[in-house]
């Protein structure tokens, strides 16, 4: 025993405080002075009730401090472990002591509690006061800008209105009243400008109601200046004194043939089939066509005649019974012109099927400088009506 209680002791040299070598050495000396077990487990009980209480005083004491500190959760979670390790050590305490160190525990954690309570009412009074001090400044600052620009405004509407555009003026003005709905002086301001806007307008309108019935005094009285005959001379031209035409006449009928194809002057050719249309009506050639080659053969011959294309709308033929390399021209002509030869080698077109002649007459075109032999029903598709507009003729084109 006097071995263990030694041994027990040197480690509590480097363990102090530990509960078992603490124990165990108390049991090594009772038994070691002749004390029996008994005495041994009393004595461990008692060492065992000091440990529980110096643990919750420790306990209790790290929990006020924090509250001290308003750490609360901190301080709470001390105070709680301090009751449970009091729980714990209950079989260890008397009744009175344990009754005692727990109303202790309890009390201090409702205090805990309530000081946390005023501390987060606090807090959160401090921080609505602080957002209603922020909310007033920010307040009494947007006014402040809003005021200061409502007056940059105005100041740019006096200089408008002192430059006698009004117009401008009212519109920078919406902008101020846009801000500041309220503001007496853009109120007076916008009714003043709308006076003298309306004041303005109406010595314009007088100004140019007197300029127009000068403009017709006058123009009533050259109507009263009998014409007379002009040929080169300036002013309106006239060859008999009763009919006159404007003097630029001429580039009013040349600006028909500088307008777009269709254009609102009427049609003109497209440039690419303007060169076809000039061969086919200005060449003559013979049409020796006595064996009665097919519709083909014809075109390749005024082809390499005038080398002008040719091509062949099979589509619109074949609904008028003509087919393919099944057709035959029979005529013979002399030097004729090319429109009028192509014109009556069409009106010779026969089917070789029974020499029957097309249910349609047959038709050609110009379309993108290629000459279109088709259905009288197939040029129409490709044409458009326009109605020409002849008033540049009539009447004086404004500048």
């Amino acid at each position: 025993w006097s071995q263990a209680a030694n041994g027990w002791a040197t480690l509590l040299q480097f363990l102090p405080g530990d509960e078992e070598a603490t124990r165990e050495r108390a049991r090594a000396q009772s038994m070691l002075e002749g004390g029996t077990v008994i005495g041994s487990v009393s004595s461990d009980r008692e060492v065992r009730r000091q440990q529980a209480t110096a643990q919750f005083s420790s306990d209790m004491k790290r929990s006020q401090s924090l509250l001290a500190q308003q750490d609360y959760d901190q301080a709470k979670l001390a105070a709680v472990t301090a009751r449970t390790r009091l729980d714990l050590a209950r079989n260890v305490l008397n009744a009175a002591e344990f009754e005692q160190m727990s109303a202790d525990a309890e009390k201090l954690v409702d205090q805990i509690g309530e000081e946390s309570r005023q501390h987060k009412l606090t807090v959160d009074q401090k921080a609505r006061t602080t957002q209603g001090e922020q909310s007033a400044s920010s307040q009494r600052t947007e006014a402040e800008n809003r005021t200061k620009r409502v007056n940059e405004i105005l100041l740019n509407v006096r200089k408008l209105q002192m430059q006698q555009k009004y117009t401008e003026a009212l519109q920078v003005l919406d902008s101020a009243l846009a801000l500041d709905p309220n503001n007496s002086a853009a109120l007076t301001l916008r009714d003043a400008l709308h006076t003298t806007e309306m004041y303005v307008r109406f010595a314009e309108t007088q100004k140019r109601r007197s300029y127009g019935f000068s403009r017709l005094e006058d123009e009533a009285l050259e109507a009263t200046v009998p014409q007379r005959v002009n040929v080169s001379g300036p002013g309106p031209r006239s060859t008999n004194a009763l009919v006159t035409y404007p003097e630029d006449w001429q580039e009013l009928s040349d600006r028909r043939v500088r307008e777009p194809d269709y254009g609102a002057s009427g049609y003109r050719e497209a440039e690419v089939n303007v060169p076809t249309w000039n061969k086919i009506q200005t060449t003559s050639i013979p049409v020796p066509f006595t064996t009665g080659p097919t519709l083909e053969q014809a075109c390749d011959y005024f082809k390499n005649q005038t080398k002008v294309d040719f091509l062949i709308d099979w589509t619109q033929l074949k609904e008028v019974g003509l087919e393919p390399e099944q057709t035959a021209v029979t005529i013979d002509l002399g030097s004729t012109n090319m429109e009028s030869a192509i014109k009556r080698v069409l009106e010779r077109v026969i089917s070789k099927n029974g020499d029957q002649p097309p249910s349609e007459p047959l038709a050609f075109d110009v379309q993108d400088g290629i000459v279109v032999i088709t259905t009288k029903a197939g040029v129409q598709k490709k044409q458009v009506t326009f109605v020409y507009d002849v008033r540049d003729l009539l009447f004086r084109a404004p500048d």
